[in-house]
């Protein structure tokens, strides 16, 4: 009989993977502790019980071991001490996470690479874009009645900085967990809204806006969600929805998540740019110092500007790929 000690820490791909309870016991560590019989000449393995740090290093583990972001000096580091059943961001150092739901730990991971490869600020974003009267989404219910609802939600109308900021997180935990390798790759993505935060990939039951039903999931590629209004397509949420609604609100500087989260999916599958390049291109844009709302004086620092002139500047030059793909709903400037 063997004793074991399992540790809240990888080590994959160059990078240290780790999830600290914020204590200096076992050097911030949780560990599993338990014991098991180990015999010659046959696979002997070992079963932990379930806690979501283990499962966060697993997490963490698994995009490393696909692509490290360009983080391997850093480490990627979760900090579970704290009260974060949903996560709540980045600190400092550390992603504060400690949730069991892969699509959680893999979109706040997201948000932490990005943040670590820019010198660890929190990007510029804001929640008060005006609707006016375009709603923040459209979906027939059985009866054919148009649903609304006016929440911040993936296909509200948002300024450009938080539909960017939130749809590169979303798209990363898109290419974590969905095949996008192959000519029928899928972006499946867990509908996570005001109440529906601990839906995960695996469709997971949970409490859930009274218009979702339990485990729905929307798809990057295609329509994003069913039933839907006859106009709705594939591309440009936005501006689908101005176009055939009384939507008359402007446009310029805006954006949706579901719209964002396309674009770099896209990129990477429709264009061929590799997941790294992705990643450099958010970084490029330097989101800790672009316009949190509409600038229309140094139209410069516009998201979606600066979008675009993250392409141009990207190593390969990513100007054509860009053109190629902007037409979904990231190309609303303001720009010069």
């Amino acid at each position: 009989m063997y004793r074991v000690t399992i540790y809240s820490q990888a080590y994959v791909n160059g990078t240290y993977v780790s999830v600290n309870n914020g204590s200096n016991a076992s050097n911030g560590l949780y560990s599993w502790v338990g014991t098991n019989n180990f015999y010659a000449n046959q696979s002997n393995d070992i079963y932990p019980a379930f806690n979501e740090f283990l499962s966060m290093v697993s997490v963490g583990a698994y995009v490393m071991s696909r692509n490290n972001g360009g983080i391997q000096a850093y480490g990627l580091q979760y900090d579970a001490s704290g009260n974060y059943p949903n996560c709540n961001g980045s600190s400092q150092d550390a992603i504060n996470c400690n949730s069991e739901f892969k699509f959680v730990a893999s979109h706040e991971t997201g948000h932490g690479i990005v943040r670590r490869r820019d010198n660890n600020q929190t990007p510029e974003y804001n929640w008060t874009a005006p609707t006016g009267n375009c709603t923040a989404w459209m979906r027939a219910d059985d009866s054919g009645k148009v649903q609304y609802d006016d929440a911040e939600e993936w296909f509200s109308l948002e300024y450009a900085a938080a539909a960017l900021k939130e749809g590169f997180a979303n798209f990363y935990a898109a290419w974590a967990f969905n095949d996008s390798n192959s000519s029928g790759a899928d972006c499946e993505l867990p509908y996570i809204g005001s109440e529906g935060q601990y839906l995960n990939l695996d469709r997971v039951t949970s409490t859930l806006t009274t218009d979702l039903t339990s485990g729905e999931t929307y798809s990057c590629e295609g329509a994003p969600f069913s039933p839907l209004a006859s106009w709705i397509g594939a591309r440009n949420w936005l501006q689908e929805l101005k176009v055939n609604t009384s939507c008359d609100e402007d446009l310029s500087g805006r954006g949706s998540i579901y719209d964002s989260s396309r674009y770099f999916w896209d990129m990477l599958t429709d264009e061929g740019v590799p997941i790294g390049e992705v990643i450099g291109l958010y970084d490029l844009m330097d989101p800790r110092n672009w316009a949190d709302k509409v600038d229309t004086i140094n139209k410069s620092r516009n998201p979606f500007c600066r979008l675009a002139t993250a392409a141009a500047s990207s190593t390969p030059n990513l100007t054509a790929e860009h053109n190629a793909q902007k037409n979904n709903g990231v190309d609303n400037g303001p720009c010069p």
